[in-house]
Order: structure tokens, then sequence, then C-alpha cells
């Protein structure tokens, strides 16, 4: 739930005077509001592989010569940026809005049937007895893209709940101690050595 989105519906409720101000915070109930897909954007791209494209508003700032949003746009890894900026183009050009791109980082894919992938996984079952689950696909930034051939790799567990990054984030010492066994032995098989027996 984005606190921005909140305020804007907020705001929306509030007669200003300001025409500018008025049809800025329209423009944004409209195009952005509580979406993050980008549908209204027009840029809900979507790939079977990493799903639908991720749109979220992360900063607005506001003064007396403009309004300017920095979003977070993480979209599937079969597309491209360009892509992207092509498909908001007619909303941007509707309403005479300017894009600065300030940073791209491409999206990390390694595909599920990759050798590397199929190392992980097997270890990943053998400790933690789940033979459903399969790779993710995550649109979060880690620490797999300073590295070639890396993925990231772990660590919740299906039907634990996923804390990462919100306030009170804590994982048991019993997952901690599977994650680590699980760990040592996936450094053993990519290393070429032989997986540990527990």
């Amino acid at each position: 739930l984005n606190a921005i989105s909140v305020l804007m519906a907020f705001l929306s409720e509030i007669g200003f005077a300001n025409e500018d101000i008025k049809d800025f915070i329209g423009f944004y109930n409209e195009h952005i509001g509580f979406e993050l897909d980008g549908e209204s954007m027009g840029c809900a791209l979507f790939d079977e592989q990493s799903g639908s494209l991720i749109f979220n508003v992360g900063t607005v700032r506001m003064d007396d010569g403009a309004v300017i949003l920095t979003v977070n746009v993480r979209y599937p890894v079969t597309m491209s940026q360009e892509r992207v900026y092509e498909a908001v183009t007619p909303v941007i050009n509707k309403y005479n809005l300017g894009i600065i791109k300030l940073l791209h980082m491409p999206p990390v894919y390694i595909p599920k049937d990759d050798p590397l992938v199929r190392s992980l996984m097997e270890v990943y079952r053998k400790h933690s007895g789940d033979s459903e689950s399969e790779a993710l696909v995550i649109g979060g930034g880690t620490y797999a893209r300073m590295v070639k051939n890396t993925v990231a790799f772990g660590a919740v567990f299906p039907g634990e709940p996923e804390t990462a990054h919100q306030k009170n984030e804590y994982i048991s010492i019993d997952n901690l101690i599977k994650i680590a066994k699980i760990y040592a032995d996936a450094i053993c098989v990519l290393a070429g050595g032989s997986p540990s027996l527990n």
C-alpha cells in the first residue's frame, strides 16, 4: 500500500484553488492511483517467466515550477526498457509531461532448467523435503546483479511468513540452521564436491 497513493486519494477530496495542483492530483489518481502494474499508464506488461510489470512511485516533490515523481519500474524479464517507454509515451504525450531516465538496471534472469538453478533446487529439496515448490523469479534487486551467472538463493520456506524488508523482520532459529545447511551443501555442490549426508 503506497503511502503517496493514500495521500493523493485524500488530497482529491480537498478543493484546491490552484488549478495546476488539482490537475496533478487528478492525473495521479486517474493514471497511477493504487495500481502497481502500470495499467492506467499504459505499461501493464506481462510475461510467463516473471509475471507482471511493477510500477511504484517512490517519491513526489513539488516546488513552484514543477512536480517530480520518482518511479521505480521493474519490467518482465523478456521485455526491454524501450518497450516500457514506448508503452507510457501516449499518456506522457497527452499531458505534455517529460521523462528523465535516472538509472537502469536490466533484469537478471537464469531459466529454471539451467544447471545452476537445477543444482540449487536439488539441494533445497533434499534438506527441506519440499518437492512441490519451483524456482521463483522476483522483481527485487539482489546481489545477483553484481556477479555474472549468479542467482539469489533463499531463504523463505513454504508456509512461513514473508517478513523481508518489513518492520520486525525475523527468522526462526530452526530455519536459520536449516538454511545454513542448505547453503553449505549448495557451495559444496557448485564447487564440484559431494553434498553432505545431512
